[in-house]
């Protein structure tokens, strides 16, 4: 991408184009880059890791990696993905990360802390980074619905208890153990 009549440049630093599944995180990836796109900005959109973990990782083999924060060539760049793994540019940085529990790995506070702000998608989130030592700027915005993707019925179900099964390890997830 080059800069056009002293456009500003922005390289979007996402993981959608290492995915070729239709996965919640893609989604949301792919429908915020499209609309920054759609206000005339010239945008770049990039996966910043190294191709053969994007092999990897796109044919589902599990691996542990943590970039080594590669510098970009941009005025702004935003970075959607996992803290451990956002790059820098020369000019504005933007991290943008989602997050479930109530505290962050402590080396992911310190790679948020070297972005000029952060996004993320709830009022919760923000809170929990900021308990967690981030310094720089917090912001929240909502994704929203994409009601193509997600239409409920309209049939009314009684209030009832209900459980929930989640069977995970969050130290694969994390790189944590």
């Amino acid at each position: 991408m080059t800069q056009k009549n002293n456009m500003t440049k922005i390289v979007w630093n996402g993981t959608s184009l290492a995915q070729e599944r239709n996965e919640g995180y893609k989604n949301a990836e792919d429908n915020i880059f499209n609309h920054l796109a759609s206000f005339e900005f010239e945008i770049e959109k990039t996966c910043l890791i190294p191709s053969d973990v994007q092999i990897l990782t796109t044919s589902g083999i599990g691996i542990q990696y943590q970039s080594q924060g590669i510098n970009v060539d941009c005025d702004i760049l935003i970075n959607n993905r996992l803290p451990n793994d956002y790059s820098y540019c020369n000019g504005y940085n933007i991290g943008f990360s989602y997050w479930e529990t109530n505290a962050l790995p402590k080396e992911w506070v310190e790679h948020m802390n070297k972005m000029d702000e952060i996004w993320t998608t709830s009022r919760w989130a923000k809170n929990v980074f900021i308990d967690s030592g981030v310094e720089v700027p917090v912001f929240n915005f909502k994704l929203g619905v994409d009601k193509n993707l997600y239409s409920p019925s309209l049939k009314k179900y009684p209030h009832r208890p209900f459980t929930f099964l989640s069977i995970e390890c969050l130290y694969s997830i994390l790189n944590w153990g």
